[in-house]
C-alpha cells in the first residue's frame, strides 16, 4: 500500500519565527488563564489547547494580532468549559435514579411502624382525629376547621396540640410494645410528649423518671420528637441517665402547635387507609393495664405566627416566621442559624432550610467558594441578614416551579449569607 505524500494544503508550513512567538506567549498566556480560573490542571489544559488553536493560524496573522487573539482564544475556552460544568451540574441529577430496591428488613420495620401507628391513631376520639389528619396531611388552613368546628382558632390549636403528644405517646408504646409498670407512668409521659412544664412539676416527672426505669427508657424519644429513636435504634443506657433526666425535662421548651413529628409519621406510614378505617387495638395485659387518663392542664396555646415560624432561625433572639408581613418587619437585620436543617437544595447556590410548612431561602453571596457541600438534612450554623428578592435575583436563582419559585417570590424575602461562614454541625 503506498502512503501519499503530504502536500502543502494538508501540512501547514510554521516557519521557526513564528515558533518562536507562540512560544513567547506561552508565560504571559498561562498567567492570564490562571486568573480566570482555580485548578492549576484547567489551566495547562486551556494553554494548550489555546497553543493548538494558534498554530493553525500562525501563519495567516501578525505577531501582534497573533498575541490580541490568543487571550481572545484563552478567554473564550475558559468560557466555553464553565458553561458545559455548569450545564452538567444542573442536570445530572435528571440521569441519577436514587431509588433503590426496599430491603427485607425496611419492609418490616414499616410494617410495624404502619400497624403501631394505625393502634395509636384508633385510640384518638373520632373528632380529634379528623382535625388531625385534616391539619396535618390535608394542610387544611387552621381557621377554616375551627369555623367548622363552632371554635376559636386558638383553641383548636391547643386542642391539636394535646392530641399530636397523646399520638405520639400511644404510637411510641404500640412500637415498642410497652406495658406501664404503674398508674403514675401515663401522665408523667403524656406531659413530657406536651412538653408541658407546668403539669410535669405538679407531677413531679423528674422524680418519677429517676425511680420508674420503663418512663426513663420511654423520655428521651418523647423530648427530641425523633421517630428513629421510637424504635428503630438500640435503647439509650441508663446510667448517668436517671441523675440527668430531670434537668433535660425542666430545660425543655415548651413545643409549638406545629409538630413535624406527627406529620412525619402519617406521611412515612402510608396509612390513608388506616386512618380512614383504623382496626381496633389490641387490648393491654389485664395484670398491668395501662390507665386511659388524659391530660388535665390544658397546654399553653402558642400564637398563630409560630405555625410559620423557621425552626432554629432567629433575628433579634425572636424565631424567624416565615410570612411576607413579618419579613418586611425584619429586612435588613441580622439573621443567626444555630443547627437550622437544610430541606432542600434545589440550586447551586442557595437552598430551603427549615421544614416543609415553615422554611426560607439561604443564597449564598460573594465569589469566595463554599468549603462546604450543602446536603438535605444537614444541621447547619451561620449568620445571615434578610435581603428583599428583586427581579435580577429570582431570574438568577433559577429556581422551577417544583424548587419552590412560587413560594420565593410569595415570601418576598430572603437570608444571605457568606459560604465561608457555614458550618456543618450535624
Amino acid at each position: 500500500m503506498t502512503v501519499p505524500e503530504p502536500t502543502a494544503s494538508s501540512t501547514p508550513v510554521v516557519s521557526w519565527a513564528a515558533t518562536d512567538d507562540l512560544v513567547d506567549l506561552t508565560g504571559p498566556l498561562r498567567r492570564y488563564v490562571a486568573s480566570l480560573v482555580r485548578d492549576q490542571h484547567d489551566v495547562d489544559d486551556v494553554v494548550q489547547e489555546t497553543l493548538i488553536r494558534m498554530w493553525e493560524v500562525t501563519q495567516r496573522l501578525e505577531v501582534e494580532t497573533l498575541s490580541a487573539y490568543a487571550f481572545t482564544v484563552a478567554r473564550n475556552i475558559v468560557l466555553t468549559r464553565a458553561r458545559s460544568e455548569s450545564t452538567a451540574r444542573r442536570h445530572m441529577p435528571k440521569l441519577l435514579d436514587l431509588n433503590e430496591p426496599v430491603r427485607p428488613d425496611e419492609s418490616a420495620v414499616t410494617a410495624e411502624a404502619r400497624h403501631a401507628l394505625a393502634s395509636a391513631l384508633a385510640s384518638l376520639a373520632p373528632e380529634r382525629r379528623a382535625a388531625l389528619v385534616a391539619r396535618d396531611m390535608h394542610r387544611r388552613p387552621l381557621a377554616e376547621l375551627a369555623e367548622q368546628q363552632n371554635v376559636t382558632p386558638n383553641v383548636l390549636a391547643s386542642q391539636l396540640h394535646r392530641t399530636r403528644a397523646l399520638l405520639r405517646l400511644d404510637y411510641l408504646l404500640a412500637l415498642r410494645r410497652v406495658t406501664l409498670p404503674t398508674t403514675s407512668c401515663r401522665p408523667v409521659l403524656l406531659a413530657i410528649s406536651a412538653g408541658n412544664r407546668r403539669q410535669q412539676t405538679v407531677l413531679k416527672a423528674g422524680d418519677h423518671l429517676a425511680t420508674c426505669r420503663t418512663c426513663a427508657e420511654l423520655a428521651p424519644p418523647l423530648i427530641s420528637r425523633d421517630r428513629a429513636l421510637a424504635g428503630l435504634v438500640p435503647w439509650l443506657p441508663l446510667g448517668a441517665l436517671h441523675g440527668k433526666i430531670e434537668g433535660l425535662i425542666r430545660r425543655h421548651p415548651r413545643s409549638s402547635i406545629s409538630t413535624a413529628a406527627a406529620a412525619t409519621v402519617l406521611a412515612a406510614a402510608g396509612v390513608t387507609a388506616a386512618v380512614t378505617s383504623p382496626p381496633a387495638p389490641a387490648p393491654p395485659p389485664a395484670a398491668v393495664a395501662a390507665p386511659t387518663t388524659t391530660e388535665t392542664t390544658a397546654a399553653p396555646t402558642p400564637a398563630p405566627s409560630a405555625l410559620n415560624a423557621v425552626p432554629n432561625v432567629t433575628v433579634d433572639a425572636q424565631p424567624l416566621v416565615a410570612e411576607p408581613g413579618r419579613l418586611a418587619a425584619v429586612a435588613g437585620r441580622g439573621a443567626n442559624a444555630a443547627s437550622a436543617r437544610v430541606q432542600a437544595v434545589p440550586a447551586d447556590e442557595g437552598f430551603w432550610v427549615g421544614k416543609d410548612d415553615a422554611r426560607i431561602w439561604v443564597q449564598f453571596v460573594g465569589s469566595a467558594e463554599s468549603p462546604v457541600q450543602v446536603k438535605v438534612g444537614q444541621l447547619l450554623t451561620f449568620t445571615a441578614r434578610v435581603t428583599a428578592n428583586t427581579p435580577s435575583f429570582l431570574s438568577r436563582v433559577g429556581l422551577d416551579v417544583d424548587g419552590g419559585r412560587a413560594e420565593l417570590e410569595r415570601d418576598g424575602y430572603h437570608l444571605q449569607v457568606d459560604p465561608r461562614a457555614v458550618r456543618v454541625v450535624g
